[in-house]
């Protein structure tokens, strides 16, 4: 007869957990910032939701790093977030920013669930992805009743259905012809990137204007300048399909120069979006059949991968990453 119990925690059940612990400890900061700053209702009483979820998981995890013995990450804290900071973003910023944090937290903790064996592992996840499957769902419902939903383009109904009858159907380079038009799945993905890169545009706008160390700024304005880049050649693709591009989003950066969390911060969350923008342009190019659209999302992954590795580098210099745990260096302990 098998008894019930939780074995030591394996190696990917520590990355689960310590990686959720610091990401949580992070949007803590950001969402008890942005609660002091909306001045929407219906939108507050969603980032107040959003932060209670993130009190309890915090909580949970605590409870999990002490009884395996483990050390509770440093993460982020109360010495990360400068609480009385003016309104640097505006509402529906926020409100884009929730969306986009739910969206992530979906694909995140369903991919995390598939890495853990322990039950209350998967329980603790499942609960997780649940919470970001509601708060996605409540944030897209408070857009569109507000107006402010910006939905992917429409084409014309379909009248019957078709199978690729010519290799041509993969071509993005034509002397002679025309390039056939883009298919829904790869109108989709230059919609979700074009949204993505948008979030990316305005954080880092508005965290050149108040990052204290000039090199945090530069390196903020570098992702700006690439975020232009992406939208417009990513749009482009829209537009010589003759398919209308998504409207501009109702959200908006301030004047303020008064930063609302420490330099730290402001490049981890830099650097966890840059992470989530690499895997979904991976996406995007092996969901989208035409060749001119995979050789540009491999040149914005060669783009974004050296940015990526840009704000690493920042990170290690200033002392703020912190690092996962490691096996044993088993070179190191056989040295007498």
């Amino acid at each position: 007869m098998i008894e019930n119990h939780s074995p030591k925690l394996t190696s990917s059940e520590i990355a689960s957990i310590w990686g959720t612990y610091i990401e949580n400890t992070m949007s803590l900061n950001i969402y008890t910032y942005m609660i002091n700053c909306v001045q929407d209702r219906e939108i507050c009483e969603l980032l107040n939701e959003d932060k209670q979820k993130l009190i309890n998981n915090i909580e949970e995890l605590t409870k999990i790093f002490l009884q395996e013995n483990l050390p509770v990450p440093v993460g982020f804290n109360e010495n990360d977030l400068h609480e009385q900071a003016k309104p640097l973003l505006s509402d529906s910023f926020f409100l884009l920013f929730v969306k986009m944090m739910a969206k992530a937290g979906m694909t995140r903790y369903a991919t995390t669930l598939s890495m853990n064996a322990r039950e209350d592992l998967r329980n603790f996840f499942s609960h997780c992805q649940k919470q970001s499957t509601e708060s996605f769902n409540k944030a897209c419902d408070i857009s569109l009743q507000k107006g402010v939903f910006v939905r992917a383009p429409f084409i014309a109904t379909p009248k019957e259905n078709k199978f690729v009858a010519d290799t041509d159907y993969l071509d993005g380079f034509k002397v002679i012809g025309n390039i056939r038009p883009l298919n829904v799945v790869e109108i989709s993905h230059l919609y979700l990137n074009n949204e993505f890169n948008l979030i990316g545009l305005l954080l880092c706008t508005a965290f050149s204007q108040v990052c204290k160390e000039k090199e945090i700024a530069e390196h903020m304005i570098k992702g700006k300048e690439l975020s232009k880049k992406i939208t417009k050649n990513l749009t482009e693709f829209l537009i010589k399909s003759e398919v209308q591009a998504p409207n501009t989003w109702d959200a908006m950066v301030t004047d303020s120069k008064e930063a609302p969390f420490s330099d730290k911060l402001m490049l981890y969350l830099m650097n966890m979006l840059t992470a989530f923008g690499i895997g979904d342009y991976a996406i995007s190019s092996a969901a989208s059949l035409r060749s001119d659209l995979q050789g540009e999302y491999a040149n914005i992954l060669s783009d974004v991968t050296t940015f990526a590795k840009q704000g690493m580098k920042l990170m290690i210099k200033y002392g703020w990453l912190e690092e996962p745990p490691s096996a044993p260096d088993r070179n190191n302990l056989s040295q007498h």
